[in-house]
């Protein structure tokens, strides 16, 4: 699985490609599981996304990639779980990224390239229901302040801005830096900057985390091996230039 977990209250909760595991770190055993999956195992693309913890509802979500599903279930009083409260919803995306939850909704993010040219939907969860809010799709070609962008492998950032909108930050496969500004009913994936690939590899793939410290400066990574920092006033990326024998940055 390409999956990381939620710790709460000293218990571990991480999926494998069929189920979801609450583990007693202190005493290092399985203390719950509840089996999600009942398909065909076959391949490592049965892989499940991250797992977050809603403390509101006290419901863990992921995704799963070769189901293409929503799942959620409720987290018991004794840290394990309550196994007839799992449910799920259809996605349009092959997620291994972890979901966010904010003020009720679910935003999702992955690979809509495969399959759809749906990279992101929004649910609501209400009333022991997980629902569907609207999608986000790729741009049909980048023009205008759009993107057209189909893999993405990143766990996003959530910031919500002055207007009481949700923005995602993410990069997609290659590390170039996006937006995806929300309202109450839609939503538009924007590029924010171009990550170049310093050192010439064929393809200098970011899987990473990317990162904000308080400034609202972003940090980002590809497999070119150099770690970038946009500004927030900009988005540029920084004047640096390379020597492409060694690698090295002058």
């Amino acid at each position: 699985a390409w999956s990381s977990g939620a710790v709460v209250n000293d218990i571990f909760y991480v999926t494998d490609k069929v189920n979801v595991y609450a583990i007693d770190v202190e005493n290092r055993v399985i203390k719950d599981k509840v089996q999600y999956y009942t398909g065909t195992i076959n391949s490592t693309y049965n892989a499940s996304a991250g797992v977050v913890y809603d403390e509101d509802n006290d419901r863990l979500f992921w995704g799963s990639k070769k189901e293409m599903k929503l799942f959620s279930v409720e987290v018991a009083a004794s840290g394990g779980f309550v196994n007839s409260t799992l449910i799920s919803a259809d996605t349009k995306i092959n997620a291994v990224t972890t979901p966010v939850v904010y003020d009720g909704k679910v935003y999702l993010v992955g690979q809509g390239g495969f399959k759809t040219s749906t990279v992101a939907q929004v649910f609501e969860y209400k009333n022991d229901v997980i629902s569907l809010v609207y999608d986000v799709a790729t741009a049909a070609a980048t023009a205008a302040g759009t993107a057209k962008v189909s893999t993405i492998q990143c766990n996003p950032i959530l910031v919500k801005n002055s207007q009481g909108n949700v923005n995602l930050y993410l990069s997609e496969q290659q590390g170039d830096l996006y937006v995806l500004k929300t309202t109450g009913s839609a939503g538009t994936l924007v590029q924010l900057a171009d990550t170049p690939n310093l050192s010439g590899i064929t393809y200098p793939w970011s899987y990473e985390q990317i990162a904000m410290d308080k400034d609202g400066s972003i940090y980002c990574y590809n497999e070119s091996g150099y770690l970038f920092c946009y500004k927030k006033a900009s988005c540029q990326v920084p004047n640096i230039t390379v020597d492409l024998d060694t690698n090295q940055v002058k």
